[in-house]
C-alpha cells in the first residue's frame, strides 16, 4: 500500500473515531474522575465504577500515535489533527491524576508531547515541570547503567519540553560520556554472554538520542539548518536502533521527538523571523536577541496566536494593527518583537502605553531585561501631572518609553519633539478607552455610595484624544492596539480607526488560548456543596460533569460570604485562589469571614502567624494600623486588594501574592489590569454594585479581564472560574455572565458623551468642564481649526467616536457644536494665544489654570510690594 494511501486510511479512521460520541464521552468521564479526586471530600468513593481507565488510555495512545504519524508526513489538515491531539493530551493529563504511580511518568510524558505537537507548548512546559519534580525524588543508581540511562533520558526529555538548553546539555553530555566509558565493558559482557547482543543496539540508540538533543540545542541557539537536519538524522537513527533492540518504549519516544522536531521547526523563532521579518534575521542584533530568547527565556518557538500575528506581517508592515487575543495568549512578546523591529530597521523611538503603574513597572522590567541586553535603553514615566529633571534625562536617553496614558498625554503637551522620531506606539489593555462619562446617579467603579461623578471626562476620553492627536501630528507612526476583551466585530471598529490598509484585526478565539479556562457553578444540594461544570462536554447520561461533596454544610443556613470563605479555604490547600467581589465592602466581608472560620477551625496550610514575614504585612501596619482588616487577614496568609487602599499597600500585596506567600487574594476589579499573577482559580462572589436603592452589573469585559488571569500560560494547564450560586438572582446573573462571547462592545467614551449630548443628559456648561483640557491642547497644537465646522468634523471622523457614530447612524453635529463652543469659551477666558499654549502644557482645565494664574499674580504683587517697602526703607535709612 502506498504511503499516501495508508495515510489517507489512517486519517479516515481517526476522523471517524473523533466523530464518535463515545470517544468524547470517555474523555469526559476521565476528566470527571480526576476532578472528583481533586476536589471532593469523598476521596475514597468511586462515582463511576464502570469507567475503564485502561480503555481510555489505549484510545488516547491510538489518537496520539496515529495523529503523530500523519503529522510526520505531508498533510493539509494540521489544525484538525492538532485538535485531536489536544483531546488526547487532556485525557493523558487527567489519567495521570487517577492512575497508579508506576504509570504517571509515562502518562505525563505522553500528555506533554501531545500538547507540544498540537501547538499548546505552554501546557507541555507545565507538565514537564511537574515531571521534573517527580524525577527529582528518584535516586540515580550509578552502578546500574540501564537505570542510569533510563532516568537521565527522561530528564533530557523534560529539558526538551521545557526548552531548557542548560539541562539538556548537562544531562545528555553525561549520558554520552557514560556510554563511551562503558563501551569496552559492554562488549566484554556480551562476549561472555552476560548481556544480550541487543544491548549494543540499545546503547547505540541512547547515544544517538542524546546527540540529537545536543544538535537541537545548537539549532535553538543559532538557527542553523545544518544542526536541525543533523538533529533529525540522529533521532531517526536512534529510533531505528531502539526498534532493533526491541525497546518499544524508547523507540516510540524517539518517534514522538521526530514529530515534535517537525512541528517545532514550523513554529520556530528563527524560521518564522526569517519568513515573516524581511531582512531582520540578517541583523546581528536580532541574532543575539533570538539566542538570548532561547538560552535565557527558553523561548524557541511561537504559540499559534503569535504565529497568526507574525504571518499578518506585523513586523514588516508600515500599517497599524489591532490585536485581540485572550489573556495569556502571548500579546506581550508580539509587542516586544514589534518594538525591536522598529528599533533595528528604522532607528526610531518607541512608546508603550499601559494603564496602571503596576503594569508600567512590570512592562518596563521585562523590556529592560530583553532589550537592555542588546544595548537599548528602556525607561518608564509614572504619575499624572508632574515632570521633573530626572525624567527629562530619562526621556532624552530612552529608546523605549513606558508610560501611563496620563503621563504620555502630558509628555505630548510638554515634549512634542520626542514624538517627531516616534516609530510605534503600543497601547496595552486598550479597552480602557471606554472608561468615561457616566450618568450622575452612577458611582465610580470602586465606590460604595452614590456620590455624583466628578466633573471629568475620564481616562477613555484622554486616551482617545491622545491617540487621535498623535495620528494627526504623526501620520507615519504605527499603533499596535492590544486588548484581551474585545469581540472580533468590535475590534474591527478599531481597525477602521487606526489602520490604513488592514481590513480585519489580528483576532484569536478564546479556544486558542494556551491554557484552558473552564467555568463551573458551586451550589448547595441539601447539605452538600457541589461543582457543576458549564463549558465541558456532557457525560453519557446527558448531565454535565460534576463534583459532589466539595463542602459539607454543618448548620441549617449559611450566608453567601461564609460559603465563599469556606470554599476559598478548602481550595487553597493546592491552588492560588482569587475571590472576586464587585464592591470593596464585600471584599472586607469575605476577609472577615475567613478570619472567623480559621480562628474557629485552623488548617495547616493557612496557619495563624502573629508577625508574618510578609512585606505586605509590614506596609499594611505602617499605613493602616493593626486593626485594619488587611493587617488582620494577612496573619493567615490571605490578602485583600481594592482601589481605596494606598498604592504602596496594593503593590506589596501583589508582590507577596506573585511570590506565593499569600494563598488567597480577595479583590475588586483593580486586579484585572494586566499584572501577571499566579491565579489557578477565581471564585466569583458578586458581579453587581449597589448603592442605596440602585444597582448595576459590572461590565462583562471587566469581569472576563479578571477571570482571564486564572490559569496563566506556562504556569497552569487549566484555570477555573467558579460562580457561587445560592439564590435565584445568582442563577440569573450566572446565565448572563458565564459565556465569554456575551462581552459587550467597547465604545468610545467620546461616543458616550455624544449620545449624552443628544439625550440632553449634559448641557454645554457641563460639557466644557468635562472636555476643555483636551480642547485647549488641540487649539495650542493647531491640529484642528476650531472656527471651522468641517475641520472639527474631519478630526472626529478620524477618531474612534467618528467610526462608531457613522456605524450606528448617530449624527456628529452636536459634538462638533459642543467642541466649537468650548473652544470659543476658552478663547474668551484666555484671549492671549501664548498664554493658552502655556495652559495647554499643564494638562489642567482652563478654570484651574486661571485660578493658579490668579494666585501666582497675587503672590507676585505681594512680593513686589514687600520689595518696594524694603527698598524704600533702605533709602530712607540712608
Amino acid at each position: 500500500m502506498a504511503n499516501n494511501e495508508y495515510a489517507n486510511r489512517i486519517h479516515k479512521i481517526l476522523k471517524e473515531t473523533m466523530q464518535d460520541r463515545g470517544t468524547h464521552y470517555l474523555s469526559a468521564r476521565v476528566r470527571a474522575r480526576a476532578m472528583f479526586q481533586d476536589y471532593s471530600l469523598l476521596k475514597d468513593t468511586v462515582l463511576d465504577p464502570g469507567l475503564n481507565l485502561r480503555e481510555a488510555q489505549k484510545l488516547s495512545e491510538f489518537i496520539f500515535s496515529q495523529s503523530s504519524f500523519l503529522l510526520r508526513g505531508e498533510t493539509d489538515d494540521e489544525q484538525q489533527i492538532g485538535s485531536w491531539l489536544n483531546l488526547a493530551a487532556q485525557s493523558f493529563e487527567f489519567l495521570s491524576k487517577v492512575s497508579d504511580e508506576t504509570e504517571k511518568d509515562y502518562l505525563l510524558i505522553n500528555a506533554a508531547f501531545s500538547y507540544h505537537i498540537a501547538g499548546y507548548q505552554a501546557n507541555a512546559q507545565c507538565l514537564a515541570k511537574l515531571l521534573e519534580e517527580r524525577l527529582a525524588t528518584e535516586e540515580i543508581n550509578d552502578s546500574n547503567v540501564d537505570v542510569y540511562l533510563a532516568l537521565n533520558t527522561k530528564k533530557a526529555v523534560v529539558g526538551f519540553l521545557k526548552r531548557d538548553i542548560t539541562l539538556i546539555e548537562r544531562v545528555s553530555s553525561l549520558v554520552i560520556e557514560r556510554i563511551q566509558l562503558n563501551q569496552s565493558e559492554i562488549i566484554n559482557q556480551i562476549t561472555d554472554e552476560q548481556r544480550s547482543f541487543l544491548d549494543i543496539f540499545e546503547y547505540s540508540g541512547s547515544a544517538y538520542f542524546h546527540k540529537s538533543l545536543l544538535s537541537m540545542c545548537n539549532y535553538w541557539r543559532t538557527g542553523s539548518e545544518n544542526e536541525y537536519e543533523k538533529a533529525n538524522s540522529e533521532m531517526e537513527k536512534s529510533s531505528e536502533y531502539f526498534v532493533l533492540a526491541t525497546d518499544t518504549t524508547f523507540a516510540v519516544l524517539a518517534r514522538e521527538l521526530i514529530t515534535a522536531y517537525k512541528t517545532l521547526e514550523e513554529k520556530g523563532t528563527w524560521s518564522n523571523i526569517s519568513a515573516n521579518g524581511g531582512d531582520l534575521i540578517q541583523d546581528r542584533v536580532w541574532q543575539t536577541y533570538l539566542r538570548n530568547l532561547a538560552f535565557e527565556e527558553s523561548i524557541v518557538d511561537f504559540w499559534a496566536s503569535q504565529l497568526h500575528a507574525l504571518r499578518s506581517q506585523i513586523l514588516t508592515s508600515d500599517d497599524s494593527f489591532v490585536i485581540q487575543m485572550p489573556t495569556s495568549a502571548g500579546k506581550t512578546l508580539i509587542a516586544e518583537l514589534v518594538i525591536l523591529a522598529e528599533l533595528t530597521s528604522k532607528k526610531v523611538k518607541c512608546l508603550y502605553i499601559a494603564p496602571y503603574r503596576a503594569l508600567v513597572n512590570e512592562v518596563e522590567r521585562n523590556l529592560a531585561d530583553s532589550l537592555g541586553a542588546l544595548g537599548y535603553k528602556v525607561s518608564n514615566l509614572l504619575g499624572n501631572f508632574e515632570f521633573d529633571g530626572f525624567q527629562n534625562f530619562l526621556v532624552n536617553e530612552a529608546d523605549v518609553l513606558v508610560a501611563t496614558p496620563e503621563k504620555a498625554e502630558l509628555f505630548l503637551r510638554t515634549r512634542p519633539e520626542f514624538f517627531d522620531n516616534l516609530g510605534v506606539v503600543i497601547v496595552d489593555e486598550g479597552h480602557i478607552i471606554d472608561e468615561g462619562w457616566r450618568p450622575p446617579n452612577k458611582p465610580s467603579s470602586d465606590a460604595d455610595t452614590g456620590l455624583p461623578q466628578i466633573t471629568q471626562a475620564g481616562r477613555g476620553v484622554l486616551l482617545e484624544f491622545l491617540m487621535s492627536r498623535m495620528k494627526a501630528r504623526l501620520p507615519s507612526t504605527r499603533f499596535i492596539f492590544m486588548s484581551a476583551v474585545m469581540n472580533e466585530e468590535n475590534a474591527n471598529d478599531f481597525v477602521k480607526w487606526l489602520s490604513k490598509d488592514q481590513e480585519h484585526s489580528v483576532s484569536i478565539d478564546i479556544s486558542r488560548r494556551p491554557s484552558r479556562l473552564i467555568t463551573a457553578k458551586f451550589f448547595w444540594e441539601g447539605n452538600s456543596g457541589k461543582f457543576e461544570y458549564l463549558n465541558l462536554p456532557v457525560l453519557p447520561n446527558g448531565f454535565p460533569p460534576f463534583v459532589p461533596n466539595v463542602l459539607i454544610k454543618e448548620k441549617k443556613t449559611i450566608s453567601k460570604a461564609e460559603t465563599v470563605a469556606s470554599l476559598a479555604i478548602s481550595m487553597a490547600r493546592t491552588d492560588p485562589i482569587l475571590v472576586f467581589c464587585a464592591m470593596k465592602k464585600e471584599v472586607r466581608l469575605v476577609a472577615e469571614k475567613i478570619i472567623e472560620l480559621l480562628a474557629a477551625n485552623p488548617v495547616p496550610f493557612l496557619p495563624f502567624t502573629e508577625s508574618p514575614n510578609l512585606e505586605s504585612y509590614d506596609v499594611a501596619r505602617r499605613w493602616l494600623g493593626d486593626e485594619h482588616t488587611l493587617t488582620k487577614v494577612l496573619r493567615y496568609g490571605v490578602g485583600i486588594h481594592y482601589g481605596p487602599l494606598p498604592e504602596p499597600v496594593r503593590e506589596a500585596v501583589e508582590s507577596d501574592f506573585k511570590q506565593k506567600k499569600i494563598s488567597i487574594l480577595i479583590s475588586t476589579n483593580t486586579l484585572g489590569q494586566g499584572v501577571n499573577l499566579p491565579i489557578k482559580t477565581a471564585i466569583i462572589y458578586s458581579v453587581v454594585r449597589r448603592w442605596g436603592k440602585d444597582s448595576e452589573n459590572i461590565k462583562k469585559h471587566d469581569f472576563w479581564n479578571i477571570c482571564g488571569r486564572a490559569g496563566r500560560a506556562g504556569k497552569e494547564t487549566e484555570g477555573q472560574v467558579i460562580f457561587v450560586v445560592i439564590s435565584p438572582t445568582d442563577n440569573i446573573l450566572l446565565n448572563e455572565f458565564k459565556d465569554y462571547a456575551n462581552i459587550e462592545n467597547i465604545n468610545s467614551a467620546l461616543f458616550e458623551l455624544l449620545k449624552a449630548l443628544i439625550r440632553q443628559q449634559i448641557q454645554q456648561d457641563e460639557f466644557i468642564k468635562y472636555i476643555d483640557s483636551h480642547i485647549i491642547a488641540l487649539m495650542a497644537e493647531n491640529v484642528v481649526d476650531m472656527e471651522n465646522d468641517e475641520s472639527i468634523l474631519g478630526f472626529l471622523k478620524s477618531s474612534l467616536v467618528g467610526v462608531q457614530a457613522i456605524k450606528n447612524n448617530v449624527d456628529l453635529t452636536p459634538l462638533v457644536g459642543a467642541i466649537k463652543e468650548t473652544a470659543r469659551w476658552i478663547s474668551s477666558q484666555v484671549p492671549d494665544v501664548n498664554l493658552r499654549k502655556v495652559f495647554a502644557r499643564t494638562g489642567l482645565s482652563t478654570q484651574s489654570c486661571l485660578q493658579i494664574e490668579s494666585a501666582v499674580n497675587k503672590f507676585l504683587d505681594r512680593a513686589r510690594a514687600i520689595m518696594l517697602t524694603v527698598v524704600s526703607d533702605d533709602i530712607g535709612h540712608n
